[in-house]
């Protein structure tokens, strides 16, 4: 039998896009001087009225003022991802939507246990509005990862939230293309019984952790669509330090200029589940 209709392919993007820094700061250098060492920016720190549920909801609402929706009941989805729940058991999304006035039949899901969280949370949203089974969706990405004392985390890590309104209409960027790289690496780790995170060792790390695995990843999108990474304006990385995105553009052969815009470490500190929302959010700015 043949069939000739034509397959019909849904765009799917951002509707609106929203981000929550905290205000207070402290300067690397100040804790250089305390540990040793050299320290260059500053980190994003928490009040004490502050944590990551608390982030969520500034930066929702300031991604669901920036899409133009009029009712928070036309959200369908919440989606969290986040690496520092504040509970291992107990979600966290039901005091955000309802904080935000969302229905009660919408479709909630967490993310966690990696700094990918957030991503992931993204990846199913966009999935689910492919779907029709969600008209618009919030996806969260909040993070404020607990650094042990003395430790090259304590030098970097800071807190902040990104907030997308996902939907097929009136977008202003827009989901094309997904290549994922993935296996069994250990690097950092936080368990049931710590209370701060872990890493194995951060020199192992970087070279067949981070480098490995992102510019795989980077080389594998690249062949999927074709396109040459001069063909892009602006590139964002995940962020854990300053030196790993700048190899990343080395060895991608980009420019530190397609990097500038996204770049955020030196401003807030590594953000984890965060870091690519908040850096994207800050293209949209530029953008």
């Amino acid at each position: 039998m043949n069939d000739n209709r034509e397959e019909v392919y849904m765009t799917v993007g951002i509707v609106g896009y929203g981000v929550y820094i905290p205000k207070s700061r402290i300067k690397r250098e100040e804790i250089a001087k305390v540990w040793g060492g050299r320290g260059k920016g500053e980190n994003a720190v928490l009040n004490e009225n502050e944590d990551i549920i608390t982030m969520a909801i500034e930066a929702s609402i300031n991604a669901f003022e920036h899409s133009g929706l009029t009712d928070f009941k036309e959200i369908d989805a919440v989606y969290l991802g986040t690496d520092s729940p504040p509970n291992i058991e107990h979600s966290s999304i039901g005091v955000i939507a309802q904080t935000l006035g969302a229905r009660r039949d919408i479709e909630v899901m967490d993310f966690t246990t990696s700094p990918r969280a957030g991503i992931a949370a993204l990846k199913a949203c966009v999935d689910a509005v492919k779907a029709g089974r969600v008209r618009y969706g919030l996806v969260i990405a909040s993070d404020y990862r607990p650094a042990s004392p003395g430790s090259n985390m304590e030098m970097f890590f800071g807190g902040g939230a990104g907030a997308f309104i996902v939907g097929s209409k009136d977008t202003i960027a827009d989901f094309e293309e997904v290549y994922t790289y993935s296996g069994n690496f250990r690097d950092n780790w936080r368990g049931q019984a710590d209370t701060y995170v872990k890493d194995y060792e951060p020199r192992f790390t970087r070279q067949y952790g981070y480098s490995e695995y992102v510019l795989n990843s980077a080389r594998g999108l690249l062949s999927k669509t074709g396109l040459t990474i001069d063909q892009f304006q602006h590139i964002v990385f995940q962020q854990p330090d300053a030196r790993l995105p700048t190899e990343m553009v080395r060895k991608l052969k980009a420019t530190p200029e397609q990097t500038k815009a996204g770049s955020i470490f030196n401003d807030i500190g590594d953000t984890g589940a965060a870091c690519l929302f908040i850096g994207l959010s800050s293209v949209f700015d530029r953008a």
